[in-house]
């Protein structure tokens, strides 16, 4: 990972307008499935087969590592923005990577794109206060604050 591994999208006049980052860490960290089973068992078959025809890419055999490239650092503030760059880290990823980013509900700007083929899952932040302690303000959900600039690569 370096500087030369952004993606920058840039206007008219040479102005930077976005950024992005894909980040292939299986150097320093594995996700292994070690059993496909019901809905996992059905969608490793169903996109597989699709694999097969070019319309998406493999899942990994059972214990054998995930080929992620995870979409970090990302700046943009326009779907069309972030769809470009999106676009230009599928195109210049390896055929057995998957791209993965975080996308926040309500954060309607890093949707996944029609175009590809989306998995969600769900996740959630979580602290560990005194009992008399009561929540921050910068960690009680808010839709109408920006989505928080938590890297999921980074967990």
């Amino acid at each position: 990972f370096s500087i030369e591994s952004f993606f920058l999208a840039k206007n008219r006049r040479g102005k930077i307008i976005g950024c992005m980052a894909p980040w292939n860490n299986s150097s320093i960290q594995k996700w292994i499935p070690h059993r496909y089973h019901g809905k996992s068992f059905r969608a490793y078959n169903t996109v597989n087969t699709l694999a097969k025809l070019r319309l998406l890419r493999p899942l990994p055999k059972e214990n054998h590592a995930f080929a992620f490239k995870f979409v970090t650092h990302g700046a943009y503030d326009n779907p069309d923005i972030f769809y470009s760059l999106l676009d230009r880290c599928y195109q210049e990823s390896e055929p057995n990577e998957i791209l993965s980013y975080s996308n926040y509900i309500g954060d309607y700007s890093t949707r996944p794109p029609r175009s590809f083929v989306s998995i969600k899952i769900p996740f959630g932040f979580y602290t560990l206060l005194r009992g008399s302690e009561t929540l921050p303000h910068f960690l009680q959900p808010n839709p109408f604050l920006s989505a928080p600039d938590f890297q999921f690569a980074h967990f």
